[in-house]
């Protein structure tokens, strides 16, 4: 086994290393492209673009140089966080983006990131499996003892639990890692979480998590809690890690989550664990489905804005503008431009940044017209997959026309 082992250790290093010099080779000849788009007469194509307000572009800039590294050199990583609702749960318009940011040039993978627990409504870029003795909430619950940017957690009172997790599952881009953070509660004397791997080193940080590094790379793990009493212990969430360079796009979606929802987390030094460049913001949908909801939503994005800049003051962040939708299936949903209006209004207030999703697909009404393109679903409110795969072309295209300018152009 040890002999195995080690022979699979060599050949991970020695794909490595192939990948590295087809980086290097690819890097003289070509670089990156933009997503081919498929065109639609009601898409507004001239507006995909990002939309620098107040002083924002200081911290793009800055974002930008953090390509330099992996794109010319093939090291280093750049962090991105995207949050949001129902749009987001899915992963299929993050997963989109992640998947061409990491196909960028080849030997630019980087690692999977983040990976939220949970039970039902998981991603299916991953898979996660429980032993009966998990109970599962959300940020929905609006209890900070289990709120984090995770935007689930899962709780047990037994004094033996275990979870396992795949991090390949219908992925387009294949993972493995050898590093691997456990996000929890305060332990208490005599419990422990170790995992089930013949040879690996653990570390408790002070930020709330234990560090698993293997020996080797693997994409399954089981995670095994042994307690010494019927205490609650919450896990919140688990990152891997394989400290190859590129793009490490994290994202976290709840359906039916709102701005105030996210203000309501606890454990916000997370946040700075996860070394970020880069906070998406994508809400707006359910904060202003209802009319009254339109009042509060400007006061909980600046809210939510502020605790971000708290634990990360020089963070990148990019607010996206819902899509044009239907209140309840029986008439266009008047609130989603004026929901708009206003993410541009703290974008200025607060120096972020701005892609006009509500602009791009057609504004008002143009659900109708992604509907009967198979490009929405009949609810005109979520996209189809074909819908949220352009989605995530268009915002990648947006951001990596910036990041060439930067790069390339300067």
């Amino acid at each position: 086994e040890d002999i195995q082992g080690n022979n699979r250790k060599y050949l991970m290093k020695l794909l490595r290393f192939v990948l590295l010099l087809l980086f290097a080779i690819t890097h003289l000849t070509t670089t990156a492209q933009p997503k081919e788009l498929q065109h639609y007469s009601f898409i507004d194509y001239e507006a995909n673009k990002i939309e620098y307000c107040g002083n924002s572009f200081n911290s793009f800039k800055k974002l930008y140089a953090k390509f330099v590294r992996p794109i010319k050199q093939g090291k280093g990583q750049v962090h991105i966080l995207h949050i949001g609702d129902s749009h987001l749960q899915a992963d299929f318009f993050s997963g989109r983006a992640r998947a061409n940011f990491q196909s960028i040039l080849p030997g630019l993978q980087a690692s999977r990131g983040m990976v939220s627990p949970f039970t039902n409504g998981c991603p299916d870029s991953y898979k996660l499996s429980y032993s009966p003795q998990w109970k599962h909430h959300n940020i929905l619950s609006n209890n900070p003892q289990h709120n984090t940017f995770f935007a689930n957690t899962v709780s047990t009172n037994a004094q033996s639990a275990e979870i396992t997790i795949e991090v390949n599952n219908r992925n387009p881009v294949k993972y493995d890692f050898n590093d691997l953070r456990v996000y929890h509660s305060p332990l208490k004397e005599g419990d422990e979480i170790s995992i089930d791997y013949p040879s690996y080193t653990k570390r408790h940080n002070e930020n709330g998590y234990t560090l698993f590094s293997l020996n080797d790379y693997t994409d399954k793990i089981t995670i095994r809690v042994n307690k010494s009493s019927d205490d609650t212990l919450y896990i919140y969430g688990f990152y891997f890690d394989s400290g190859d360079a590129g793009v490490v796009y994290n994202a976290i979606g709840v359906n039916s989550a709102e701005a105030r929802h996210y203000i309501n987390t606890n454990n916000d030094a997370i946040l700075k664990t996860l070394h970020l460049d880069l906070i998406i913001i994508s809400l707006g949908t359910n904060d202003c489905y209802e009319p009254g909801g339109v009042k509060t939503f400007e006061h909980n994005m600046e809210t939510l804005i502020a605790k971000i800049r708290t634990q990360l003051p020089e963070v990148a962040i990019l607010l996206t503008t819902p899509s044009d939708c239907w209140y309840k299936r029986k008439q266009i949903n008047q609130n989603m431009q004026q929901a708009c209006e206003q993410i541009k209004q703290v974008a200025q207030k607060n120096n972020c940044a701005v892609w006009d999703w509500y602009s791009i697909m057609g504004k008002k009404g143009s659900s109708t017209k992604w509907e009967r393109e198979k490009l929405m679903q009949k609810d005109k409110v979520h996209l189809t997959l074909s819908g949220y795969y352009l989605q995530g072309d268009m915002m990648y295209n947006a951001l990596w026309e910036e990041i060439e300018k930067s790069i390339f152009m300067r």
